[in-house]
């Protein structure tokens, strides 16, 4: 047994619990004439006391579920804020030319570009070396030319605080 395996088991009793759960609030809380015509009366007289055991346990399960996906989602939320505060201070943080570079692709509105380099072992500079091993940018070839495409957070980042990245005068000005 895998931890696939546990993990299908585990979504199987949530499941469970909450299809009992709620047959458990139809029988409780159904009124006298649907359980007359569903002839329920008998069972739940008979079986009463096992239906609210049993609603009450898988209430508490389903409960618990519940409660755990909304702290897990909060936790996760947090984690890719605090993920991405570290990745737009590091961008803050980036060279003059590595920032010239996500300019490039920021004016020209692409995620893909060539940057007008046909011989990479010739013409391509130190920066985008640099980019391209801190993770920021990755590189395909399209007929031996090579094409660099920019990780989607950091274009995200980008796009979203463009005035904070490229605080410097150098992007601003008029040329």
């Amino acid at each position: 047994m895998n931890i696939s395996d546990i993990q299908k088991n585990i979504s199987l009793i949530y499941k469970i619990s909450l299809i009992i759960f709620l047959a458990g609030l139809f029988l409780i809380f159904s009124s006298e004439e649907i359980k007359q015509k569903m002839y329920l009366n008998k069972f739940i007289l008979e079986y009463g006391v096992y239906i609210g055991i049993g609603t009450l346990i898988s209430g508490l399960i389903f409960m618990y579920f519940f409660f755990e996906y909304i702290f897990l989602s909060y936790k996760n939320k947090k984690k890719i804020n605090m993920f991405k505060n570290d990745l737009l201070r590091e961008l803050k943080q980036l060279s003059l030319d590595e920032k010239k570079v996500f300019a490039y692709f920021i004016v020209n509105n692409t995620k893909t570009s060539n940057l007008d380099i046909k011989f990479e072992s010739i013409q391509e500079p130190k920066v985008l070396k640099q980019l391209l091993a801190k993770g920021y940018l990755y590189k395909k070839y399209v007929r031996l030319e090579p094409f660099y495409i920019i990780n989607n957070d950091i274009w995200a980042l980008l796009h979203d605080n463009q005035n904070e990245i490229f605080y410097e005068e150098v992007f601003w000005s008029d040329k």
